[in-house]
């Protein structure tokens, strides 16, 4: 993990993209937000398992929190994750954010271009998980 933190630089947060084992298991879970921690790191729980640890640790830590609430690019087609988006969308204007994870691909970024203009128009702005978290 340290030696991935290292090799990326300008890291604010991470995610836990896939280790459902890992956001189970409470050990794991209370080094990871002791290190964060420290860092001064926020963590995004994807929420892989119901049984996630995640959350609690980074409570207990002070580690800035955040849970995915949709995947955007499961179905990696640019009409599914429309799909996704207006759901995000959605819970924003109801709840006042939401958290939307997707993956680094040309439909994922086709998509959030082609709705760009209609999140604009909702009044929903786009930020990082970091200014999101500063906000609350």
């Amino acid at each position: 993990f340290l030696g991935a933190l290292k090799s990326v630089g300008g890291v604010s947060g991470v995610n836990n993209h896939m280790g459902s084992r890992a956001t189970e298991d409470k050990r794991v879970m209370d080094a990871l937000m002791a290190e964060l921690s420290s860092r001064g790191l926020y963590f995004v729980d994807s929420m892989t398992t119901a049984q996630s640890e995640g959350l609690a640790e980074a409570a207990r830590y002070g580690v800035p929190q955040a849970r995915r609430d949709v995947f955007l690019d499961n179905d990696p087609s640019v009409e599914a994750i429309g799909e996704k988006l207006e759901e995000a969308l959605d819970l924003a204007l109801k709840r006042g954010h939401a958290v939307a994870i997707g993956h680094s691909r040309p439909e994922t970024l086709e998509a959030l271009l082609k709705w760009q203009p209609k999140i604009r128009r909702s009044g929903v702005e786009v930020v990082a998980v970091k200014e999101l978290l500063a906000r609350q």
